[in-house]
């Protein structure tokens, strides 16, 4: 039992002891004005997290027309961006901490190894900081991935270089490096709509050059001139790790070729708003059937042919899994593998190598040495980061591939209890009892759906912490067929397959509901549609997220909001089109659908409003896009009604004494609640990363994520004596609950 817990209990018992006899002796514990009976926690605990939260308040703002300012004011102006990075939050601490721990299991501070996989996991982890030893390695691991497969044409003078037969037998041999490829992605994934199986789906690849803005022919220039310098340097210096010059006209030829390739790829990619009915996109067929879609689609030669029985069944072979052409897939890009034929038969097969090279080499780059790594980080820096994809990096040992299971089992072995995993399960489970109770007075939700809604609610699977069967034995036998690379690249290679391998073999095997998708060192918090499965890792289970000897309220309003908010996409734009055990099914009726459209159009109208001060530019204003952020709005929106009800409710089984901290006594837990929630999102950030974030995170700004839940909260407003009309206490307000 914590510190807080035996104070909390030993002044319950005093007050209701003093109640019961003398009432004028506990002035101490009972507020003279409100008559309201309440606690201050003096612990140490209690008194460092006052000082943190008081610090941060900015006292000269209203809450009630700005409540992000008045949280996170002082906070934002005493912490600013620190040097080499982008953006500073109240996350960062838990991930100094995580990188920490981490890198002391890495680093061998503890003579012995939990298992045997964690001894090459350290060795792995040392060969990634070994920068001199891969620098005297030079490109000599990667180009000997490379020749494996025949070279990169490119390299090579000759016009008709040739590998002695077709780009597909190139495509092939890829898959030795690496899985998935250049033009397609293959994976096994749970069966949409039978969620108790698994099935192969096939998907488009992901392009370097993205479609986003790809119409925007003066960013586009700039952009692909960038992008070839970056090509021609590394071609060049593989040039003179070998020893061999080429006239750089002629590789230029080949790279303008490769890059138009690569944009009639991210041209017929489906866009992300052309999947928002899940339903359409889903094309459950055998491959047989796919096979005939893309032959028939397009006159389809030698030089578009794709066999895809024989594709995926070679793909399937390390995993020792046998596929017919009956087998049933899901190919929800449909409309691309369509369009490809034609584009591979107007591109030279001397080009569709290059690119598919090309696509292995930057996946290597990663683990080669530190020029090829400089001349990658060089476009990254110079590139307009509204382009690219992978626009914001973090290049340490500690988050590159490596054994994480292995890693994590030493993490939970370190730094996890019992008692911890238990607190939190709790906490989660009150969570779902109260977003349970919520939901089945959904009033605008007619009987039937209400009484699914809330089915659906107890149906929900939570992983918390870490898996109950991750263990010594497990550990060992997971990785018994994995071999250390002669060097880091190849070990990379070596863990890449391994991974590939696995998911595949698992094709036949029944998916379980408490199957885990997510390392408990990963900082994350999930829920997965398709298990209707709540996931929190151990990652996340420290400050400021969990902290189990803080006031309980605090934890309500951070890893129990977490909680919600994940729950809630159980019932937004998407999660609402899956049932109780994570299958797509229209369990809601034309009606009800209807209705809860204008419920989300109610947060697209409101978000949309929302400036953006940092990106207004002259003459005009740049607003929150409501369209794109609506399943986070709303899942924000209604996770902070449910923690907040799960917090009232937890305060008045526990006799309704309210908890304070020292020199914030006038903020009554309510409204340190809102506080702590709102502290959750304080950030400062650079300009170009909040464009970048605007244009493509399915998120709103932090300060829209506060202010649109408050506003929109039912409470909030008497909390803090909001009077209606004000900005943090609308007439009209949103809400799905």
């Amino acid at each position: 039992m914590s510190e807080i817990t035996i104070f909390l209990l030993l002044t319950r018992f005093l007050a209701e002891f003093a109640l019961g006899t003398n009432k004028s002796s506990i002035h101490c514990l009972q507020h003279s004005q409100a008559q309201e009976s309440y606690v201050t926690c003096k612990t140490e605990r209690c008194r460092e997290i006052a000082q943190e939260l008081k610090s941060g308040i900015d006292f000269t703002v209203d809450p009630c027309k700005n409540f992000y300012k008045y949280a996170c004011g002082n906070w934002l102006k005493t912490h600013p961006i620190p040097p080499k990075e982008v953006f500073v939050n109240n996350y960062q601490r838990l991930l100094s901490t995580l990188r920490y721990r981490i890198s002391d299991i890495l680093n061998n501070t503890r003579t012995d190894a939990s298992t045997e996989a964690l001894k090459k996991a350290r060795y792995i982890y040392k060969s990634c900081e070994n920068i001199d030893a891969r620098d005297r390695n030079g490109a000599s691991p990667l180009s000997y991935q490379l020749t494996k497969i025949g070279d990169w044409p490119l390299l090579h003078s000759e016009p008709l270089f040739s590998f002695g037969s077709s780009w597909q037998s190139v495509l092939k041999k890829s898959f030795e490096i690496r899985q998935p490829t250049a033009l397609f992605e293959i994976s096994v994934v749970q069966d949409l709509k039978n969620s108790s199986s698994r099935i192969i789906s096939i998907t488009q690849p992901t392009t370097i050059l993205p479609r986003t803005r790809l119409l925007e022919v003066p960013k586009l220039k700039k952009q692909i001139e960038l992008y070839k310098k970056f090509i021609t340097d590394v071609a060049l210096h593989l040039r003179k790790q070998a020893g061999k010059k080429r006239n750089a006209p002629l590789i230029h030829i080949d790279i303008n070729e490769m890059i138009e390739f690569e944009l009639g790829l991210a041209r017929i990619k489906v866009t992300a708003s052309n999947n928002v009915n899940i339903e359409e996109i889903y094309s459950g067929t055998t491959i047989e059937q796919f096979q005939d879609i893309y032959d028939s689609h397009r006159k389809v030669s030698s030089v578009s042919k794709i066999d895809w029985s024989e594709i995926i069944e070679l793909l399937f072979n390390p995993a020792k899994v046998k596929i017919k052409k009956s087998e049933m897939i899901d190919v929800a890009d449909i409309e691309f593998f369509k369009q490809l034929p034609a584009l591979l038969m107007k591109t030279r097969p001397r080009t569709i190598v290059n690119y598919i090279i090309w696509t292995l080499i930057l996946y290597m780059i990663d683990y080669s040495d530190s020029t090829l790594i400089d001349i990658r980080d060089e476009f990254y820096s110079n590139a307009d980061q509204n382009l690219i994809t992978n626009n914001i990096r973090e290049p340490s040992c500690l988050t590159q591939p490596n054994l994480e299971k292995a890693i994590s089992f030493e993490y939970i072995t370190r730094y996890m209890t019992k008692n911890i995993k238990g607190k939190v399960q709790k906490i989660v489970d009150h969570i779902l009892k109260v977003a349970e109770k919520v939901v089945s007075k959904i009033s605008w939700m007619d009987e039937v759906t209400r009484e699914k809604s809330a089915e659906k609610v107890r149906y929900i699977k939570t992983l918390i912490g870490y898996p109950d069967f991750l263990s010594k034995t497990y550990i060992e036998n997971y990785y018994k067929d994995f071999k250390l690379g002669v060097n880091y690249l190849e070990s990379i290679i070596n863990i890449h397959l391994l991974k590939t391998r696995k998911k595949l073999a698992a094709l036949r095997t029944p998916f379980n509901r408490d199957e885990w998708d997510s390392e408990p060192t990963d900082k994350d918090a999930s829920y997965k549609r398709t298990q209707n499965a709540l996931t929190i890792t151990a990652a996340m289970l420290q400050y400021p997220i969990f902290d189990p000897d803080r006031p309980e309220f605090l934890n309500y309003a951070t890893i129990g909001n977490i909680a919600a908010h994940e729950i809630s996409h159980a019932f937004d734009v998407m999660g609402h089109k899956f049932d109780k055990l994570g299958n797509l099914k229209n369990w809601w009726s034309p009606h009800m659908f209807a209705i809860y459209k204008e419920k989300a159009k109610c947060f697209i109208d409101q978000f949309s409003k929302f400036l953006i001060p940092e990106l207004s530019k002259e003459g005009y204003d740049t607003c929150v896009n409501g369209e794109k952020t609506v399943s986070e709005n709303i899942a924000d929106s209604a996770a902070l009604q449910v923690s907040y009800d799960a917090h009232e409710d937890f305060k008045s089984q526990n006799g309704g004494i309210d908890v304070r901290l020292e020199e914030l006594e006038t903020h009554n837990s309510d409204k340190l609640f809102f506080v702590q929630f709102a502290r959750l999102y304080c950030r400062n950030l650079e300009t170009q990363i909040l464009k970048n974030l605007h244009l493509n995170d399915c998120h709103a700004t932090s300060e829209s994520r506060v202010i649109g839940s408050v506003s929109n909260h039912r409470k909030f407003p008497s909390v803090f004596n909001c009077d209606p009309g004000t900005p943090m206490n609308p007439i009209e307000k949103c809400s799905i609950l």
